[in-house]
């Protein structure tokens, strides 16, 4: 008897706390920025912003503080190199011999976990500060074909352990939805392992659209 009444408090109180908590889940889209100097090491021209994505959920832990998880892509970046070889022909000429073709692809995502602070709890406008880590996957692809080989082909992947500190701003002036506007940066994210890229720091840009109760 003392064992159920104990086990229907704690149901509802269980039941209480998630009545009273926030929750929330949303998709954002965005712009991540490489590290052009360490993409520089990958391939040629492979620089730029590429189409980021984050689907998320969320649950507040108190008036300011939250926790946050969901998956996410830092897109792809890909570049081409074209390489000529001079051919000495023996009378004091050269001629150009066949090009060779080698491009490249890394691909990154993963699945992330943040705690945010945020202040002027209660309003519509929310500025906030967050850190998180997030469980990062490279996937790099690499093609070479031209004089010297058939075709060369082939693909690394890698995970390693990226923290993630950030800022952002939410607005909720809409009944259960709001719009969330961040920047993050996905710090010493590492690449596969055989492909010589150093470590570099991912900047990824988002505005996303929440549902929230």
């Amino acid at each position: 008897m003392h064992k159920t009444l104990a086990g229907t408090g704690l149901t509802l109180l269980l039941l209480s706390s998630t009545a009273t908590a926030e929750g929330m889940a949303g998709i954002s889209l965005g712009q991540a920025l490489y590290d052009d100097e360490a993409l520089a090491t990958f391939a040629a021209n492979a620089g730029g912003p590429s189409t980021s994505y984050k689907i998320f959920g969320g649950m507040a832990i108190g008036s300011h503080l939250s926790a946050h998880a969901g998956l996410f892509s830092l897109g792809k970046r890909s570049g081409k190199t074209l390489e000529t070889y001079l051919i000495d022909t023996g009378n004091g000429t050269t001629e150009t011999g066949t090009y060779t073709t080698s491009s490249a692809r890394i691909e990154i995502d993963g699945f992330f976990l943040e705690g945010r602070w945020q202040w002027r709890a209660g309003s519509a406008w929310r500025p906030y500060i967050k850190l998180g880590g997030a469980l990062v996957n490279s996937k790099t692809d690499t093609f070479i074909a031209g004089t010297g080989y058939t075709m060369v082909a082939g693909e690394v992947t890698h995970s390693s352990f990226s923290l993630v500190p950030g800022l952002g701003l939410v607005w909720e002036s809409l009944h259960h939805w709001g719009l969330q506007l961040e920047a993050e940066s996905y710090q010493k994210v590492k690449s596969a392992e055989t492909s010589g890229i150093p470590d570099q720091n991912i900047t990824n840009i988002n505005l996303g659209i929440y549902g929230y109760w």
